[in-house]
């Protein structure tokens, strides 16, 4: 149990969530790199390249279109060398087009940098390629950033015991229950997605939450074991 957490939390952590759409003539999807779930201090990173498909060279724009926020979570877009804040804009396009010849990709050009700032949720970007003159000659990638309450040099030894959340997702009741030796101090704390402590579950490892005043979406439970982290898991509320 303690080897298959520890590989659940790597994959956690060092592959993101993104998705991307290719519907250009001129462009193609190369790869994507991220560290886009993380703990909350570090700094999340994103980077895209695309290949010029086309037959000659190409002026390329790029832009960031911010998608989903959270409080206090800011930004940074970097394309060709140069690099952008964007932390109160929702859209940054790069200030000059670049030549992307033909069969060439974009390597190590384009970043984009989350600084979560101490503060857990998710926020969300929508990175595009386009052709100068030609928005419709695009391609484009979905970026979800999560900035987590826990970091893994932060776990506990207690990382094998298990946590159960059920139902999940859960309409009027959720139940938690987690394994631990006996005589700890065992507290439950429920999240919002914009790092917001909601409720605290005090000395229980088996425990109801009644979901009424609870809207609907994603929340997190972080287990404190004698006072230091041991376990996060989300849970979704639908009514």
């Amino acid at each position: 149990m303690k080897y298959f957490l520890r590989i659940s939390l790597f994959f956690l952590i060092f592959f993101g969530f993104y998705n991307f759409s290719a519907k250009s003539q001129s462009l193609s999807f190369v790869s994507f790199d991220s560290v886009s779930t993380g703990y909350k201090e570090d700094q999340l990173t994103a980077k895209a390249t695309v290949k010029n498909i086309s037959s000659s060279s190409v002026n390329v724009v790029t832009k960031v279109n911010y998608l989903e926020k959270t409080f206090g979570h800011t930004y940074t877009f970097c394309d060709a060398g140069s690099c952008y804040n964007g932390d109160s804009n929702d859209e940054v396009i790069g200030n000059q087009p670049f030549v992307l010849n033909h069969d060439s990709t974009t390597g190590n050009y384009i970043h984009l940098y989350l600084s979560p700032n101490g503060n857990a949720g998710i926020s969300k970007f929508k990175m595009s390629f386009y052709i100068e003159g030609n928005t419709s000659d695009a391609v484009f990638f979905n970026v979800t950033f999560t900035a987590t309450f826990v970091s893994v040099k932060d776990l506990t030894t207690y990382n094998e015991e298990s946590l159960s959340i059920y139902p999940n997702p859960a309409n009027a009741v959720v139940n938690f229950k987690y394994l631990s030796p006996t005589g700890l101090n065992t507290k439950i704390e429920i999240f919002n997605t914009n790092g917001e402590l909601i409720t605290t579950i005090n000395n229980s490892n088996d425990a109801a939450l009644d979901l009424n005043g609870y809207s609907s979406g994603t929340y997190y439970s972080k287990i404190t074991v004698n006072g230091k982290p041991s376990v996060q898991k989300k849970f979704v509320v639908t009514h």
